[in-house]
């Protein structure tokens, strides 16, 4: 069993040192790939100490040390290759040092570490870890408007792989067997062989910095009034299908910059707007005679609702009655004039 895994993990460190050298062949380009090949080494070094414990009995403690300043540098590395990816650009050095001060002061305080302090650098390691897994895990978030399908798995499948690698690092805080590390090295190989091999074949996109989120103010208007176009003029709305991507497509630009444009004129998230314009219309429909006969559910239908309780709570919302309770004010208040 354990020459299997020794195999199957020199493996997944070849390939992955092997990634990360390549990398290195857009790093001028690229900005993020220097920082993507860095976070690969740290995977693999975290790797490496997992295998050598398993192989070895009686190893220096420079091995698990070298384990933990692995594990104190996976979080910097992927905070800064998504800064590099999505933004195209990095922070300043004094910046990226602060970063990276953890794992330096660890570095320099293995000499003076005693047995009953490791437990505690290790939980450190973790909960260091998490910190940088959660803050990144919100940037990505934010920008996912930007995304296309293959960015979309890429940091889905960078996240998941990088989460399971987390929970079995605090698993192995609890469990002092060798049923830990042979997990871990079990779970982390298999996440690097799977991540350098699926990175490889998708290299320009894990690397390509996303479009550029700014607009400039006239690009802005233009759009806005196109915008107001679709929904003013063709009611576009009545589209029971109508979401963000589809006005962007309809609008030959991307998603971001429609969202964007919509946030900054009409002051109002993409549904929002969507909710405005029908339940106007669904006013207007309750208040002419000539749809006097249209039920609550056919102006709910012809309004671009496909769900009937989608509806109550969007009008309900704007004023603050339900629509029979409006539709019976208005024909009650005609019949008084």
């Amino acid at each position: 069993m354990g020459e299997v895994i020794t195999f199957f993990s020199a493996l997944a460190l070849g390939h992955c040192l092997f990634l990360s050298v390549y990398l290195w062949k857009y790093a001028k380009k690229y900005p993020s790939a220097r920082f993507l090949s860095f976070l690969l080494i740290a995977l693999a070094i975290r790797l490496l100490k997992s295998v050598l414990i398993i192989l070895f009995d009686g190893l220096p403690y420079v091995v698990p040390a070298s384990g933990l300043i692995g594990t104190t540098l996976i979080g910097p590395f992927l905070w800064f290759y998504l800064q590099t990816w999505l933004y195209n650009t990095s922070e300043k050095t004094s910046g990226l040092l602060l970063h990276f001060l953890p794992a330096g002061i660890l570095l320099l305080w293995q000499p003076f570490v005693s047995s009953p302090m490791i437990f505690y650098q290790y939980t450190f390691a973790a909960l260091h870890l998490l910190a940088y897994l959660i803050a990144a895990g919100r940037k990505v978030h934010v920008e996912k408007v930007r995304y296309n399908a293959i960015k979309k798995r890429w940091v889905g499948y960078l996240f998941a792989s990088l989460s399971a690698l987390w929970l079995v690092f605090a698993w192995q805080l609890f469990i002092h067997q060798d049923i830990a590390y042979l997990t871990i090295t079990v779970v982390a190989t298999s996440i690097l062989y799977s991540l350098s091999l699926w990175s490889i074949t998708h290299i320009r996109e894990i690397l390509k910095p996303l479009p550029n989120q700014y607009a400039s103010s006239q690009q802005v208007d233009e759009l806005v009034q196109k915008i107001k176009t679709l929904f003013e003029q063709d009611k576009i709305y009545k589209d029971a299908s109508l979401n963000l991507q589809a006005l962007a497509k309809e609008l030959k630009q991307p998603p971001y910059l429609v969202s964007k444009s919509i946030n900054t004129f009409f002051q109002k998230s993409f549904p929002e707007l969507l909710n405005h314009y029908r339940i106007k219309e669904a006013t207007r429909l309750l208040q002419e005679e000539q749809f006097k006969h249209y039920s609550i559910e056919a102006v709910a239908y012809e309004c671009g609702f496909n769900a009937l309780s989608a509806f109550y709570t969007a009008f309900k919302k704007i004023h603050h009655i339900t629509p029979a309770v409006f539709k019976k004010h208005r024909q009650t208040r005609k019949e008084h004039l």
